[in-house]
Parts: C-alpha cells; sequence; structure tokens
C-alpha cells in the first residue's frame, strides 16, 4: 500500500473542497444582502406597518400635542385618523368610477 491517495480519493477531496466553496459563497451571499439592505416579506411588512403608525400618530400630534403623554389614546386617535382617511380616499375613488361611466 502507498501512502499516496488514490485518484477516487482525490476526485471525492475535490468534490468536497467545491462543496465547502459553494456553501461559503452562499453564505456571503446572503450575509451580503443583508448589508445591502435585502429583507425578507415578513421584515418588510413590520416596518411599513411601524412606520404607518408613526405616520398618523404625528397627524394626531400635529392637532393634538396634549395626547403626547398618553399613548393609548395617541393609538385610538391614530386608527381613527387613519379611517376617516381611507374613507375619503374610497369616497373619492367611487365618484371618480361614476363620472367615468358616463
Amino acid at each position: 500500500m502507498s501512502d499516496e491517495p488514490s485518484a477516487e480519493d482525490e476526485q471525492a477531496r475535490q468534490e468536497e473542497a467545491k462543496r465547502q466553496q459553494r456553501l461559503r459563497r452562499a453564505a456571503g451571499a446572503a450575509g451580503g444582502h443583508k448589508r445591502a439592505a435585502f429583507y425578507t416579506h415578513d421584515e418588510l411588512s413590520a416596518m411599513s406597518a411601524q412606520a404607518n403608525r408613526m405616520h398618523w400618530e404625528r397627524v394626531v400630534l400635529a392637532k393634538r400635542p396634549d395626547v403626547a403623554d398618553r399613548p393609548g389614546e395617541l393609538a385610538r386617535m391614530a386608527e381613527q385618523a387613519m379611517r376617516t382617511h381611507m374613507k375619503t380616499i374610497g369616497a373619492k375613488s367611487q365618484e371618480a368610477r361614476r363620472k367615468r361611466r358616463k
């Protein structure tokens, strides 16, 4: 028996090295995506919901700065402001559809 690896052993070692290289490249790409601000669907959904809540809270605080120290009431008023806005947008959309049909 010789100490030199057989051709099959050498081929298996090369295949394993290629597999490890592919895994490292994939892991690096995933890390690169995170560094480049590629987010998952759930992360984007959470960020969007939070930004939306903050927007409506700022709208309410612009009109009623006295509710800044009452988070429950602020959240309720922000939700109401958003619903009122959505109703207005819906009504404008309906009116535009009616005008297009005529």
